[in-house]
C-alpha cells in the first residue's frame, strides 16, 4: 500500500469533493451517519475556534475511462465521514452554528467568550468567518492500494484499539472534574489516585465505581441547587463533564460535599456489607439534607435503619412475585421498581428518593435540633419531592401540575401550626408563596381538599398491594 500524507488540504477541499461526488461513502467502512444535531454543532464550532481537527483517511482509486479512456481519481472515505458530512450540511445551510453564550451545557469559561459565529448560518456569517473556516488546513493521508483486503485490514487496525467503557474514556479527559472523580472513587494503575474509603464500599469494578461517584455527586449538587433530582444516564454525565471543566476552582463545593461523604463514611464504619449505589446514593442525599437540622443518628441507629430498608425491599420483593399483598410490597413498587426501568431518568430518582427519605425518617427517628415551627432540612426536600415541585394550592383549584421553583417554595400546614398542627411529612403542602393560604376560609378549604385527596391516595395505595 502506498500512502501520501498530504498537510495543504483545506475545509474547502473537503467540502467540494463530497459536493462534486469525487468523495464516495463506501458503505463496507461506514454504515450511515450517526452524529446527533448537537455533535455537528460542537464540531463547526471546535474549526471555527481553530481546534485541530483529527486527520481523514481516504482511499484513492484510479482508473481508466471505458468512454474516453482517460484517467479518472476518486477517493473513498475510510475515516472521517461524519465530520465531512457535517462540514457540508453546514455550507449547504441545513444548521446553524451554536450559540455558546447560552449553552449551558459549556464551561463557563466559554460561554463567556465572544464568538462572531454564534448562532448564525452559513449565508450569516462574515466573510472573514467564512474564509477562516474554508482555509482551515485539515491532514488527509491517501492510501492507494488495488488490494481491497488491505483497505479492510487498515480500517479494522484503526478502529481496533482497546475497547474503553464510558468511564474509562471519561477518565482520559482533561479538566477539573475528571480529576475529582479520580481522586474521590481512586484508580489503582495511577499510585496518585488512592481514593476515598466510601466508594471502595460499593459492588461492582472500579470504572464502575467512578461512574457511580460522578453520579452521586451530580445528583447532590441538583439537590442543593434546585431541590430536585436530575437526569443521570450516559450522555448526561458526560455533558456535565464537559460542563464542569473548571471545576477545579469551586472549593468551597468540592469541600462541602467531601465533609458529606466522610460523614457518612463515619456512621457506615459498623457495616460489614457491600453497598449498591442505590443504598449509597439515597444514604448520602439523607445525611446532606438532615446534618443541617437535625440531630445526626448515630452510626449503629443509621447501619440498622439501612438494613431494615433493605431486608423490607427484599421481602417485599419476594412477595410481589408471588402477588402477595403484604406491608413490605410497597418498598418494592415504590423503590425497587425505580432501581430498573428508566433509573437513570430525573423523575424515576426522584419518586425513589421520596420514599427513601421519608422511609429512613421513620427509621432513624431523628430529633430537630430546634422546636421552630418551619419545614426544614430533609423534611422540606421529602415534602417538595412528595409533591414533585407541583403547588397544592393549583391543584386543588386549577387540576394542573404547576412548578414551584424550590427556592421559592413555601411548606404550608394542613392543619395550621397555631391550632396544634404537627410540622410533619404528613401536614406539609408544597405551595407558591402567593397561594399560600392565609385566611380562615382558605385553610379550611385547602384542609377539606388535602383530607379528600389523601384519603383517596390510600385507597389507591392499598389496592395496589391488593393487587
Amino acid at each position: 500500500m502506498k500512502v501520501t500524507t498530504k498537510h495543504e488540504r483545506t475545509v474547502l477541499n473537503l467540502i467540494q469533493g463530497r459536493d462534486g461526488g469525487d468523495m464516495r461513502v463506501n458503505h463496507e467502512y461506514q454504515r450511515g451517519l450517526r452524529w446527533t444535531k448537537r455533535q455537528k454543532e460542537l464540531f463547526l464550532d471546535s474549526v471555527a475556534r481553530g481546534y485541530p481537527i483529527p486527520a481523514f483517511y481516504l482511499h484513492k482509486k484510479t482508473r481508466e475511462s471505458s468512454f474516453d479512456g482517460l484517467t479518472q481519481v476518486t477517493y473513498e472515505v475510510v475515516d472521517g465521514q461524519q465530520r465531512i458530512e457535517a462540514l457540508w450540511e453546514f455550507w449547504k445551510g441545513a444548521y446553524k452554528m451554536p450559540n455558546p453564550g447560552r449553552d449551558t451545557g459549556l464551561p463557563a469559561s466559554i460561554q463567556r467568550q465572544e464568538c462572531g459565529w454564534a448562532g448564525k448560518g452559513w449565508g450569516e456569517l462574515d466573510k472573514e468567518v467564512q474564509e477562516r473556516i474554508l482555509e482551515t488546513r485539515v491532514v488527509i493521508h491517501e492510501c492507494e492500494t488495488d488490494d481491497p483486503n488491505e483497505m479492510r485490514d487498515l480500517f479494522i487496525r484503526l478502529q481496533a484499539g482497546t475497547p474503553l467503557s464510558r468511564q474509562d474514556k471519561r477518565d482520559a479527559w482533561p479538566g477539573g472534574f475528571t480529576e475529582f472523580v479520580l481522586q474521590q472513587a481512586g484508580k489503582s494503575q495511577l499510585p496518585q489516585y488512592p481514593g476515598e474509603p466510601l466508594w471502595k464500599r460499593l459492588t461492582g469494578g472500579e470504572s464502575a465505581r467512578r461512574q457511580s461517584m460522578a453520579q452521586v455527586y451530580m445528583q447532590w449538587e441538583s439537590m442543593r441547587r434546585t431541590g430536585k433530582t436530575c437526569d443521570h444516564g450516559a450522555n448526561a454525565i458526560d455533558a456535565f463533564y464537559h460542563k464542569n471543566v473548571d471545576f477545579e476552582g469551586r472549593q468551597e463545593e468540592r469541600q462541602a460535599f467531601m465533609s458529606t461523604c466522610r460523614m457518612l463514611e463515619e456512621l457506615l464504619a459498623a457495616r460489614k456489607t457491600k453497598l449498591s449505589v442505590y443504598m449509597l446514593l439515597h444514604s448520602l442525599l439523607f445525611v446532606e439534607a438532615i446534618k443541617g437540622t437535625h440531630v445526626v443518628p448515630s452510626g449503629g441507629t443509621m447501619v440498622g435503619a439501612m438494613k431494615e430498608f433493605e431486608n423490607r425491599l427484599r421481602e417485599g420483593r419476594a412477595a410481589d412475585r408471588k402477588g402477595k399483598a403484604t406491608p413490605d410490597v410497597v418498598f418494592e413498587q415504590k423503590f425497587g421498581q425505580h432501581t430498573r426501568a428508566g433509573s437513570d431518568s430525573g423523575g424515576t430518582i426522584g419518586r425513589r428518593h421520596s420514599f427513601f427519605l421519608n422511609q429512613m425518617l421513620r427509621l432513624t427517628k431523628v430529633k430537630a435540633k430546634d422546636e421552630e415551627r418551619g419545614f426544614k432540612g430533609a423534611l422540606r426536600s421529602a415534602i417538595y419531592l412528595r409533591d414533585q415541585g407541583h403547588c397544592m394550592w393549583c391543584q386543588m383549584v386549577e387540576g394542573d401540575e404547576v412548578e414551584v421553583v424550590y427556592e421559592q417554595a413555601e411548606i404550608h400546614h394542613v392543619i395550621p401550626y397555631s391550632e396544634g398542627g404537627k410540622t410533619t411529612l404528613e401536614n406539609g403542602a408544597t405551595m407558591h408563596c402567593d397561594c399560600h393560604p392565609q385566611d380562615s376560609e382558605r385553610v379550611a378549604k385547602f384542609a377539606e381538599w388535602w383530607q379528600k385527596r389523601s384519603r383517596g391516595e390510600g385507597a389507591e395505595e392499598r389496592r395496589s398491594q391488593a393487587g
